[in-house]
């Protein structure tokens, strides 16, 4: 898997695990929801540090939590 899509789906979990619409989440990271919705609906948007980082505030972890997962633990190597 490459990782682009592991945190894609790592945030999926997270939101549905959360209990939370992705309305609040945006809400309390003051993020738009349009930003969200857009990455988690496809697989080629690339994520920034900027947008991970307040997705992991609206959720209440930190980024650190957000990489201690398994689905991270075979993520295929990317060439440029």
């Amino acid at each position: 898997m490459r990782l682009c899509e592991a945190i894609r789906l790592r945030m999926i979990n997270l939101i549905k695990s959360s209990g939370q619409s992705v309305n609040k989440i945006c809400e309390k990271s003051f993020m738009t929801t349009s930003t969200l919705s857009t990455y988690l609906s496809s697989k080629d948007v690339f994520c920034s540090t900027r947008t991970l980082g307040k997705f992991c505030q609206g959720i209440g972890i930190t980024v650190k939590e957000f990489f201690n997962d398994p689905i991270f633990d075979n993520i295929e190597e990317e060439t440029v």
